[in-house]
């Protein structure tokens, strides 16, 4: 499934959102390792909510998990190929202006990148604050980066660097903000990520 210069719209990436259980076998490597109890302790998760997502440009899954306690709506979206994963923390805040703020960023809030949706889920107001660490995570993505799977004219996005890569399918593609939307339906956190996930080659 393509993303072209008519438009970027978040989500068109995402095949299939199902819901799973906690002893799913996808997340069996991650129930083992010591990040992911760390994260547990630091965190209230509901594991009786837990959705998988499929990508069309990617073979990464997307495992989505609530958080239960906070300030403000958040949940972890994690990312997962073969014994690697990589975990993200998206918060949700309401503005006066009635638009929603979305901060992507590390269990510890570190900030990724943000945006705002305003009430016809169109998408502005972007801030791209630090790389999001998937060629660190998933060692071998930087051999297989040549290969684009959505372009802007004439450059292939999918073969820039993460940050450039976004930059390319939003801001370029979008021109100014409110003029691409979020077609997501219920499942707007996984489309947040599949917007992430177009930018990865696996």
């Amino acid at each position: 499934m393509g993303l072209d210069s008519k438009g970027f719209i978040m989500g068109e990436n995402v095949k299939q959102v199902t819901k799973i259980s906690y002893r799913n076998s996808i997340l069996n490597k991650l129930k083992e390792n010591k990040i992911w109890k760390n994260t547990l302790k630091q965190l209230s998760l509901n594991t009786n909510d837990i959705k998988r997502t499929y990508f069309y440009t990617s073979k990464l899954n997307l495992v989505t998990i609530p958080i239960l306690k906070g300030t403000v709506e958040s949940v972890l979206n994690i990312y997962i190929y073969e014994d690697n994963f990589l975990i993200t923390k998206i918060s949700t805040i309401k503005q006066e202006s009635g638009n929603s703020l979305y901060k992507v960023s590390t269990v510890n809030n570190e900030l990724y990148y943000q945006f705002e949706l305003d009430n016809n889920r169109r998408i502005g107001r972007w801030k791209f604050d630090k790389e999001i660490p998937f060629n660190e995570t998933f060692q071998y993505l930087s051999n297989n980066r040549s290969v684009p799977s959505g372009r802007v004219g004439d450059a292939p996005c999918a073969s820039q660097p993460f940050y450039e890569c976004m930059n390319c399918f939003i801001v370029k593609t979008c021109g100014s903000d409110w003029v691409c939307v979020a077609a997501c339906g219920y499942f707007l956190y996984q489309c947040i990520a599949g917007a992430a996930a177009a930018c990865i080659i696996l």
